[in-house]
């Protein structure tokens, strides 16, 4: 099966979509750098979701770890397909109202028009990325997150693949400091869902993600405190791979499979797709991937 395509909102490089929320309309995020669904807890607590005052989780943030109440069976319609999320962490989500991870989103394959703002769902075998992938994905090993392979500045490299994350690139300051990088001048102050850290930009001479070459890109290192950066099984991730660069592709994603397609993005006329049915056994190859 291959869904239609549907529109999307890019909020400070994030993509929010509508959702159902037990009943509620509101906005949803999707997150490819977080592996289960967050509650904003003003949310749920003025719609009537019931929090256990009991259980809790213990949740990886971009700087720091929590312990979240949970939410249990909460209903929700993503794009007109029901669901039931069993155990949901009630936190602070900012924008959106509830954030949508791995956990949700490896359930099928996902292609996501970035320069002309639409999404569609497929399953595993309609778009099927085995000789088609274009870009090296691992796992991690201990939350399960994404992690595509980039040469930065001549050196091939590990990083984090996180839709969440309304930068371009966040580089250790060990793998900086080892480079005469260009720095930018200004302090950043980074917002990540309320946790906050100040941040140097430098200006990265090569970006080459698959077979494209991205120049122009910067990079923010932490001034200081802990880094959110994790070890795979047998390499080491040195930073994160955010919005801001994917933005400029069509991407295609099977997270289940550890798959990752990326293209140019040709523009088209909204009124040309959205609301219009795709049919299960049609081809488009201008938008399916090609090796």
């Amino acid at each position: 099966w291959l869904t239609q395509w549907f529109p999307f909102e890019i909020v400070e490089d994030w993509i929010q979509v509508p959702i159902e929320v037990a009943g509620v309309p509101t906005t949803a995020m999707f997150d490819t750098g977080a592996n289960v669904q967050v509650i904003d807890r003003a949310f749920a607590a003025a719609n009537g979701i019931k929090i256990s005052s009991v259980d809790r989780v213990e949740i990886q943030g971009a700087f720091s770890k929590k312990r979240l109440p949970l939410a249990v069976r909460v209903p929700i319609t993503l794009f007109g397909a029901p669901l039931t999320l069993r155990s949901v962490p009630v936190g602070d989500t900012g924008d959106a109202k509830i954030v949508i991870g791995t956990g949700v989103l490896s359930s099928f394959i996902l292609q996501i028009d970035y320069p002309n703002s639409r999404i569609r769902f497929a399953s595993f075998d309609a778009l099927a990325l085995d000789d088609s992938a274009n870009v090296e994905m691992h796992r991690e090993r201990g939350e399960g997150l994404p992690a595509v392979r980039a040469t930065v500045d001549g050196e091939k490299v590990w990083l984090m693949l996180d839709s969440g994350f309304n930068g371009p690139l966040l580089l250790s300051r060990r793998f900086v400091a080892e480079r005469q990088w260009e720095e930018e001048s200004g302090e950043i102050i980074f917002d990540a869902h309320g946790n906050f850290a100040a941040m140097d930009r430098y200006r990265v001479p090569l970006l080459q993600l698959g077979p494209f070459d991205i120049r122009g890109v910067s990079a923010i290192v932490r001034r200081e405190g802990p880094e959110r950066l994790a070890n795979l099984s047998s390499v080491r991730v040195s930073g994160i791979l955010g919005a801001e660069v994917l933005r400029q592709f069509l991407v295609t994603l099977d997270l289940k499979h550890r798959r990752m397609h990326i293209a140019p993005s040709k523009p088209v006329a909204k009124d040309s797709w959205e609301s219009t049915p795709t049919p299960e056994n049609s081809e488009a190859p201008s938008e399916q991937p090609e090796g």
